[in-house]
């Protein structure tokens, strides 16, 4: 009998984890994602007056996007009034390519790092639709719906970002390596996270109205929908549980190419065991109980 349960517990081990090296050591507990990424989005000017032509307006003041073709933005997306949050038109206005360098524990000590661990965490976040502007003294805000981050676990790094990748094909050289591997985790845009834009997933406010001369900060909060390491960071720890993460980034001009901007700081998270090592916990558990009702 207890040949049969040493060989179940051999079986579910081996189902439960993925065939790759990466490891916490066995760390539980909140995490940080310490990411660096580039951009490439929407550009907005701001008119005032009637930009479409179609007749008297609500408001006086669009954000119209910028005339003109750009490099991975594809064509047609609508006007969004200023300071009115609108559904979107369904048209992607923003996504970048996506490094993780380091996972970090509350007091900075390295988890895994794409250095020590001979491992690579890349891919990308995409999808988000613009669906609210507003102006400030020097500042703008913008706020966008959906949105999905992929990243993928790679055994050999080999992805570098060197600026001559051209953001209008994702599914080309050299882009395929960023996602290769594994389907580390799929996570999408969870709203709810901002007052009184109950639908927008992400939140960027920008110090600068044109490009060179802009830096700025968002956040966005985050859902796990998959991924081979899903069950590991499925904690449910923001928004009341509707969300498993939230990114909190900065941005700047420094971009390369035919990119925008350069972003990093973290991605915020948690660890829980896994389903394998919880069985093991339990069955540790019942071994000792059954032991102390023998003894007894």
């Amino acid at each position: 009998m207890m040949k049969k349960l040493v060989l179940v517990i051999a079986l579910v081990c081996l189902v439960a984890t993925p065939a790759f090296a990466f490891d916490l050591g066995g760390y539980i507990g909140s995490v940080e994602f310490d990411i660096v990424g580039w951009s490439v989005g929407r550009q907005y000017t701001f008119f005032q007056g009637d930009p479409d032509g179609d007749g008297p307006l609500l408001s006086g003041d669009y954000w119209i996007p910028e005339v003109g073709p750009r490099s991975g933005m594809v064509a047609g997306a609508q006007p969004i009034p200023d300071s009115i949050p609108t559904a979107g038109d369904g048209i992607e206005d923003g996504w970048a390519i996506v490094r993780v360098k380091e996972i970090l524990d509350p007091y900075s000590n390295t988890l895994w790092s794409e250095t020590l661990s001979g491992e690579q965490i890349t891919g990308f976040m995409q999808g988000f639709d613009d669906a609210y502007i507003t102006q400030g003294g020097t500042t703008y805000t913008v706020g966008s719906d959906q949105g999905e981050i992929l990243l993928y676990l790679d055994p050999t790094p080999d992805f570098v970002f060197d600026g001559t990748q051209d953001p209008a094909d994702r599914a080309s050289d050299p882009w395929n390596v960023a996602n290769d591997g594994i389907l580390f985790l799929s996570l999408v845009g969870v709203p709810g996270g901002f007052d009184g834009l109950p639908t927008m997933t992400r939140l960027d406010t920008t110090e600068g109205l044109t490009l060179p001369n802009f830096v700025g900060s968002g956040t966005a909060y985050l859902n796990i929908t998959g991924g081979a390491y899903a069950s590991l960071f499925d904690t449910n720890g923001f928004l009341d549980g509707a969300a498993d993460m939230r990114a909190k980034f900065s941005f700047d001009q420094t971009a390369r190419g035919l990119f925008d901007a350069k972003f990093e700081d973290p991605v915020e998270g948690a660890v829980v065991p896994e389903p394998a090592s919880m069985l093991l916990l339990g069955i540790g558990l019942a071994g000792a109980a059954l032991r102390r009702r023998k003894v007894g």
